[in-house]
């Protein structure tokens, strides 16, 4: 439960996601997502392999930039491989994949 716990806060503060907005990321709403929080409850197996997704997100941000407003400035700007969308925007729309994809794109060198 940890696991889940950290992975929201750091979405929470990081990202500034609101739980409803976590919730529409990992496939859960509000409520679940506060109890995760709180440690009353565990995700399923299912909601946790998309908090690992968040969490790989996470991983990428840091690796990735030199700084955390260099990560963020990426995170807010509209990307021609997300069809104009901001990260941040297209995560919150269920493209978290496509996401990581151009992340982990940017890392390797590799020009999506």
């Amino acid at each position: 439960m940890e696991f889940a716990e950290n992975t929201i806060e750091w979405a929470l503060e990081t990202l500034e996601l609101s739980t409803g907005e976590i919730g529409l990321v990992v496939g859960a709403n509000r409520r679940t997502v506060q109890r995760w929080r709180e440690g009353e409850s565990a995700p399923s197996p299912e909601h946790r392999r998309h908090l690992e997704a968040i969490n790989q997100l996470r991983y990428l941000l840091e690796t990735g930039f030199r700084n955390p407003e260099v990560a963020e400035r990426w995170m807010h700007t509209p990307l021609p491989a997300l069809k104009g969308k901001t990260p941040l925007f297209a995560i919150t729309e269920g493209e978290m994949d496509l996401v990581i994809k151009n992340l982990a794109g940017l890392a390797s060198g590799a020009h999506s």
